[in-house]
């Protein structure tokens, strides 16, 4: 079992806000299923941070409520 995977099946209920920290926002995958994870345990408000994003389109999510640097797609190519 993947160690996001382990971890959110420890996370039961959330009761108001809260904050997700990533150091890349990249496709997405994994923000979406931490706020999908987190929308059923009961959080009410969720709010992504990160450290980097890649300005590129995606499907998952539009973009980090909060980050500290925009890249392009090429830097970090296998991330």
């Amino acid at each position: 079992m993947p160690f996001t995977s382990k971890l959110m099946s420890q996370i039961a209920e959330v009761n108001g806000r809260i904050v997700i920290i990533n150091d890349v926002l990249d496709q997405g995958v994994i923000a979406k299923f931490a706020f999908g994870h987190f929308l059923v345990c009961g959080a009410t408000d969720i709010k992504l941070v990160t450290v980097i994003e890649k300005d590129i389109a995606r499907s998952t999510i539009a973009h980090a409520d909060y980050t500290c640097f925009h890249t392009g797609p090429e830097w970090l190519g296998d991330m």
